[in-house]
Formats: structure tokens, C-alpha cells, sequence
């Protein structure tokens, strides 16, 4: 059964990659859809390996497993894969410059100036210093939601200065796609917690005889007790109630 059946959306955003879907009350989020697909083929040629025979391409194999294997913690997207492509010395020097201008800015016009000159020295970005870019951007906004404007302008600059060396096109996927990745891992947080407080709630023995339950009667073992009830109806003392404003600013933010 799909995860949005039976529930009411209040608001629905298309955003070129991703639709969002708030359900009712805004308690709940659904990133929809995917963007292009990463062409990681394309990629890949692109890099300079740093050692002789099939080293690279082992050490690559046990980084994706790795991540497969914290799947709860790490979840797959298109953006994720982008990340995950190794640079070499040069595109990881630029990603440096635009994640530690971002970390760095304030709004203040002098320190905008100055950072922002420096980091279009290292131009031009393309799409994989772009990805590193646009995570550190949406990790900043979360923090520093009032930043939002003058990591705007920062990301307006890179435009107008012609400052990219992949098409518009790309770049706006590059942006919709880390949209989605924050979205998704916010979900993951989300539905992690919820397992938890059930958990904490009914017990071992409970919480195991309700997946079992569900899964015998055709819902989602994974997400059953998850589902039961929002994140909102969780809230029972000081610290689900953190929890729950934490994760509703972020979203808010994001």
C-alpha cells in the first residue's frame, strides 16, 4: 500500500525535481519523486585515480556497502550518490573554499564582499563541488534560518558572475536534489524516533508482537509502529517535546 494512502495533503509544492506534501495539521512531510538520474558513469571517468590496479575500485565497493549497511542512518538518494564521488585535488580544494565561505559568512557587507570575492577566484565549480556546496548551504539555513537571505545572495553571485562550469539546468537539479536529501533524512529522523518512543512505550515484548501483527496483516512491518500515531501525538514530556520542535524548525527552515 502506498505510504500517502488515506491522508489528506493541505499543501502541495512542485519544486521542478521533487513534489512536497504537507499532510493536515503540517505534522507530517512527503518528498515525492525523484530528478534526473545521477549518470555516476559520467562521473567516474572524470576522476584521476590515485593508485595502480583495482584498489580505487575496491575501496569505492566498501564505501557504498558501508553506506548500505547504515541504511537506517544514511539514506540512498540521487544527491547521497553525488557526495559520495571522490574528487581529485583540484575540485576538492574548491569544494574546501565554497564550504568554508559559507561556514564563515555573516551579514555583514564588508565580510560578504571579501568572502564572496574569494571563493569566486576558484571558479569555475561544477556539479560535484556544487553538491558539497549546496549540503553545507542547506546544513547552514537549518542552523541559521535569518542566514537564509545571505546565502541566497552568496549562490545569486555564482550565477551572475558566470561562475559554473555545467549547463542552468544542472545546477537547479543539483539544488532540488540536496532539497529532497534534506528532506528524506529528516523523515528517516523522524520515523526513527517514533520507533523509539514506541518502543520506550509499550515494551520489548509489545512493540515485537505489533510489527508481528502488522506484518500479518499485510501493513508494513517496518513502519507500523511508526505509523500509529504522529510525531505531534508522541510529545509526552521535556525531552519528546525538544525532539518534536527541533525536528519542526528544521523542516520550517529547510
Amino acid at each position: 500500500r502506498h505510504p500517502m494512502f488515506g491522508l489528506t495533503c493541505e499543501s502541495v509544492f512542485a519544486c521542478g525535481a521533487s513534489t512536497f506534501a504537507v499532510v493536515t495539521e503540517g505534522h507530517r512531510v512527503f518528498a515525492c519523486g525523484a530528478g534526473v538520474p545521477f549518470d555516476a558513469a559520467r562521473a567516474k571517468e572524470k576522476e584521476k585515480p590515485a593508485l595502480e590496479g583495482g584498489f580505487v575500485a575496491r575501496e569505492k565497493e566498501n564505501v557504498h556497502s558501508n553506506a548500505e549497511r547504515r541504511g537506517s542512518f544514511a539514506p540512498t538518494t540521487t544527491f547521497s550518490k553525488m557526495l559520495s564521488v571522490r574528487l581529485d585535488d583540484v575540485e576538492n580544494k574548491r569544494a574546501l573554499v565554497m564550504e568554508s565561505t559559507v561556514r564563515m559568512l555573516t551579514p555583514d557587507d564588508g565580510s560578504f564582499e571579501r568572502l564572496s570575492e574569494q571563493m569566486l577566484a576558484y571558479a569555475p565549480y561544477g556539479e560535484s563541488v556544487l553538491a558539497r556546496f549546496a549540503r553545507v548551504v542547506l546544513e547552514e539555513t537549518r542552523r541559521k534560518p535569518a542566514f537564509a537571505l545571505a546565502y541566497g545572495a552568496l549562490i545569486e553571485r555564482l550565477v551572475l558572475r558566470k561562475c559554473l562550469s555545467c549547463p542552468p539546468s544542472h545546477f537547479r537539479r543539483v539544488f532540488l536534489l540536496a532539497v529532497e536529501d534534506a528532506g528524506v533524512r529528516l523523515l528517516k529522523r523522524q520515523e526513527d524516533v517514533m520507533h523509539r518512543r514506541a518502543l520506550e512505550t509499550l515494551g520489548w515484548a509489545r512493540y515485537q508482537k505489533r510489527l508481528a501483527d502488522l506484518s500479518a496483516g499485510g501493513g508494513d512491518r517496518q513502519k507500523g509502529a511508526a505509523d500509529a500515531t504522529s510525531f505531534y501525538d508522541a510529545v509526552v514530556d521535556r525531552e519528546s517535546y525538544a525532539e518534536y520542535k527541533a525536528f519542526r524548525d528544521e523542516c520550517k527552515a529547510l
